[in-house]
């Protein structure tokens, strides 16, 4: 394979020269530029795109980075990644993923190595050391989640505390006063994870305002733990006339453990959630949820970061706000 070097001993220059036309930083003769075409032409010379996005001081990458915690990634969950994709395309950008728990350091070396030239970060802690280094480096970032400290940041967010608080005031207009509650586990609790810190807080709001009498089990963002967290609850509670989840794919574990208890849903226990549309759509019934936006936020956020990069540094916050959409899966309790 031809070689820069290769290119400007054919072309009877400097092998400076040639890094000089294919950057355009610098002007050269045109005899000189209408030697290294030549030459190029001969030896099929490519120019690497490292070299180029090196010398341009651009790589044209966005990194988005989501740091896998207990959730499955299957495609429901990912859908957002080929909605960005094809947004940063359209503005002459590509997209790299990262799903690894990522050092400050780490994610500073994206940018110090030209990866990528800007960030969507996302699963935000409360206390998040990532962001409170990317924060002081003036790098364009864009944060899908809040922590406790916010200034000089932009964000997309959800109103998860809302959301909480809304499943509980549909639950208890019903007529429900025995409610089991999928919790997030202690784990994430004590990473003092941003959304899960917001759904307590509508919790805790909801208990105050309704005082049902409540029965916890923490159960992981997967299926098989939230099938696992329902059966517990049944055994501890038989008279639950309702169960709460808090995150994407539990509804669906716990439909699946109601199911095999006998308990229909919603004629002996309703079932409602905090998802997105489409997992909700997909249970047999229709479960009634708090959807979460999460494509629609993405596509925020690398729309506010695209904005960055054309010189916006003015700090800009959107929250989605919180909607329950009654659907098939909840109704008054048995013998309400």
């Amino acid at each position: 394979m031809a070689t820069i070097k290769d290119v400007a001993h054919r072309a009877g220059v400097a092998p400076s020269t040639v890094s000089y036309a294919l950057s355009g930083k610098r002007s050269i003769s045109k005899e000189a530029r209408e030697r290294i075409a030549s030459a190029i032409d001969e030896l099929n010379f490519t120019p690497s795109v490292l070299g180029r996005q090196l010398a341009n001081s651009r790589s044209n990458m966005i990194g988005l980075v989501f740091p896998v915690r207990d959730m499955e990634l299957e495609s429901e969950t990912l859908a957002f990644l080929p909605i960005t994709a094809n947004l940063l395309h359209k503005h002459g950008y590509g997209l790299s993923l990262f799903t690894g728990q990522m050092t400050p350091e780490q994610l500073l070396n994206l940018y110090r190595n030209n990866t990528v030239d800007g960030l969507i970060l996302m699963q935000i802690n409360r206390q998040d050391a990532r962001v409170d280094i990317l924060r002081n480096k003036n790098y364009p970032l864009t944060l899908i989640g809040r922590c406790n400290d916010m200034r000089g940041l932009t964000h997309v967010d959800f109103d998860a505390a809302h959301a909480a608080y809304l499943l509980f005031e549909h639950l208890h207009r019903l007529g429900h006063r025995t409610i089991g509650y999928l919790d997030h586990t202690a784990a994430v609790h004590n990473d003092k994870f941003g959304y899960a810190w917001l759904v307590r807080q509508g919790f805790k709001r909801a208990m105050k305002a309704f005082a049902p009498t409540v029965v916890h089990e923490p159960a992981t963002d997967t299926i098989e733990g939230s099938y696992a967290a329902t059966q517990k609850l049944l055994q501890r509670e038989p008279g639950i006339t309702a169960v709460v989840t808090h995150a994407r794919y539990t509804p669906v574990g716990a439909q699946r453990a109601l199911n095999e208890r006998g308990r229909r849903v919603p004629e002996d226990c309703s079932l409602i959630g905090i998802t997105s549309s489409t997992i909700a759509k997909m249970t047999t019934p229709q479960l009634t949820s708090a959807d979460i936006p999460l494509n629609d936020m993405v596509r925020t956020g690398a729309e506010l970061l695209l904005e960055q990069l054309n010189g916006n540094l003015a700090v800009q916050r959107v929250i989605f706000p919180a909607a329950l959409v009654v659907r098939e899966s909840t109704a008054i309790p048995p013998n309400g």
